[in-house]
């Protein structure tokens, strides 16, 4: 178990996108990431999930408490497939891998972060349109942004 709040969120992340069982992504395809850099060299099989930290964190004006404060945590999503030149191939599996995950967070506590009380939803590019007229590879991507309620030092 991670002592930090944002490790803490990464793993459950993880655990909880593995537990979706989508259609063509197996468990151990799901990995998290420092900084996200060259797919291939971080998802040998495809197609694949990355999870990992974005941006910086946010402390909303006027949230928390005297005794609490709020922290807004970001969460890059990445979603990889290997693609062919074809419009429509996989292309509603695919929609439908970033959906379920999206739907699992959003506006959610979750488990395994006490914490956290919310999730909210940051898009991003639906699909990398350089990425896969360059190199046959469906990317898709999006942040997710846990907000957490943590006592003051």
């Amino acid at each position: 178990m991670a002592d930090s709040v944002l490790m803490t969120i990464l793993e459950q992340v993880q655990m909880e996108i593995q537990g979706l069982n989508l259609l063509g992504i197996d468990a151990d395809s799901v990995h998290i990431v420092k900084v996200f850099t060259d797919t291939e060299e971080l998802l040998p099989t495809l197609p694949g999930v990355l999870v990992g930290p974005a941006d910086g964190e946010s402390v909303p004006q006027g949230g928390g408490t005297n005794s609490r404060v709020d922290v807004g945590y970001p969460v890059a999503i990445g979603i990889f497939a290997a693609d062919g030149d074809s419009q429509s191939d996989d292309f509603d599996r695919n929609l439908l891998w970033r959906e379920r995950i999206r739907s699992k967070f959003v506006d959610q506590r979750l488990a395994g972060a006490p914490s956290v009380y919310t999730c909210r939803f940051e898009p991003r590019e639906i699909v990398d349109r350089k990425r896969w007229l360059s190199r046959g590879l469906w990317s898709s991507s999006f942040g997710l942004r846990f907000l957490s309620r943590e006592p003051r030092v």
